[in-house]
């Protein structure tokens, strides 16, 4: 890899002729030898290129929008990223956890609470929805929680009769590929 110096016929070039490859990293043009594809893939970096190249796709519309992109640059000076198109590649990329299901408020009447602690590396999770399932799989409701204090707070609809085991699902989703679930079955 090689930097090249600034004439101009390379000022801002990127892409590649033959074996070499140019591309702008802060600003500078760096010269490398172009990569060569592997012949062979497994089904998990085939996988993991499709959900880049979904990113990708993501990250560029996402930074058209002058508010969105103003967010990712911040978030870029953060972390030390080049640009809000990598920062942005970064929160795509990023599942977020589900790290506490608390059901203690939960007695099975309407207005009763469950709270969900959930966390996402850098960046904030932007989504839980709550489900509750009977012993049948038939849906009772479902909904968004709500943030307070770091915390996402669901409020039930729904008064159930006692004692019936109830399965919750809980959905954590920032991207419609990103999505992470964990399912709690619970006896008030």
């Amino acid at each position: 890899m090689a930097t090249v110096a600034v004439t101009a016929v390379t000022n801002g070039f990127s892409g590649s002729i033959g074996k070499l490859l140019f591309r702008q990293v802060y600003g500078k043009t760096i010269v490398s030898k172009k990569p060569r594809l592997p012949k062979k893939q497994s089904e998990l970096q085939r996988t993991n290129r499709l959900k880049f190249k979904d990113a990708s796709l993501w990250a560029k519309a996402t930074v058209r929008d002058p508010e969105r992109k103003a967010y990712y640059l911040r978030m870029a000076k953060k972390l030390k990223l080049p640009n809000a198109y990598t920062a942005a590649i970064c929160d795509y990329m990023r599942k977020g956890e589900i790290n506490k299901v608390d059901t203690r408020q939960y007695k099975g009447k309407a207005g009763d609470t469950i709270r969900v602690k959930a966390s996402k590396k850098d960046f904030p999770v932007r989504t839980v929805k709550i489900i509750l399932h009977n012993e049948t799989g038939h849906v009772i409701e479902s909904g968004k929680a709500v943030i307070k204090n770091g915390l996402f707070i669901y409020k039930t609809c729904t008064t159930l009769p006692a004692k019936i085991p109830i399965t919750l699902n809980v959905k954590l989703s920032d991207h419609p590929s990103n999505i992470t679930e964990r399912n709690v079955t619970i006896m008030y």
